[in-house]
């Protein structure tokens, strides 16, 4: 399945209520649960987070510096023989500096370098959504033909019992052979172990879609009628 036909299953495939978890919301909850994806979006963080502290290094720096002492000062207002005074005073002093660098090679690079490291751990997100879109996708798809293929089983179970009961009577009465009540019990017998297979694949591929999810498995929303000839349509 590509990534354009999975967002495309996605929009279609819902067909129950919100009691039961639908493809989209499968999704959703993986992107909160994978491991896989989280590493991928901590990774475009910090490469965001990079790329900002590169172009820091080529902003205008500004420096603020400021003082303050005290003064005093003796002085004579007149002759030797005056009497002298003393003042007392406070100084404060501040600057402001706006430095920018016409060319600084350094920074320069060290700013692409980091662009470059962003823009990797972007492409790496975004392959790894779409990654999860398919991963998700599978899962779901895989839970809702396992749980089929249980559904058939058991059909065909009841079904050949019924098989098995009439060959078993026929027999019984003496309008049949030996031969067509072992056909049948043969048959039933294969079908229960179809069954059992069924139900254990239906087992693995739960626990794979809650591992995924961290979502049961039980309650999935079934394919909407048409979705797929829907989704076909979709090039």
């Amino acid at each position: 399945m590509s990534f354009k036909h999975a967002i495309a299953w996605m929009l279609l495939a819902p067909a129950c209520g919100s009691q039961a978890a639908d493809l989209l919301e499968a999704w959703q909850a993986a992107r909160q649960h994978d491991a896989r994806f989280t590493a991928a979006s901590h990774a475009l963080a910090a490469g965001s987070e990079l790329a900002a502290q590169g172009d820091a290094l080529l902003r205008p720096q500004i420096g603020v510096d400021a003082s303050a002492k005290q003064l005093r000062k003796d002085y004579n207002a007149g002759g030797a023989l005056a009497s002298s005074k003393a003042g007392v005073g406070q100084q404060y002093l501040a600057a402001l500096a706006l430095r920018q660098p016409l060319y600084d090679r350094v920074s320069e690079a060290t700013r692409s370098q980091s662009h470059r490291l962003a823009d990797q751990a972007r492409v790496r997100y975004l392959l790894a959504e779409q990654d999860l879109v398919l991963r998700t996708s599978k899962a779901y798809f895989d839970v809702l033909i396992a749980q089929e293929s249980v559904s058939l089983a058991d059909a065909q179970a009841e079904a050949v019992s019924v098989q098995l009961a009439q060959a078993q009577k026929m027999y019984e009465i003496g309008l049949s052979p030996v031969t067509d009540r072992d056909d049948a019990q043969a048959r039933y017998d294969a079908i229960q172990a179809a069954g059992i297979a069924a139900r254990n694949d239906l087992d693995i591929k739960a626990a794979a879609f809650r591992r995924l999810t961290g979502l049961s498995a039980q309650r999935l929303a079934p394919v909407a009628p048409h979705a797929m000839e829907r989704a076909a349509e979709i090039d």
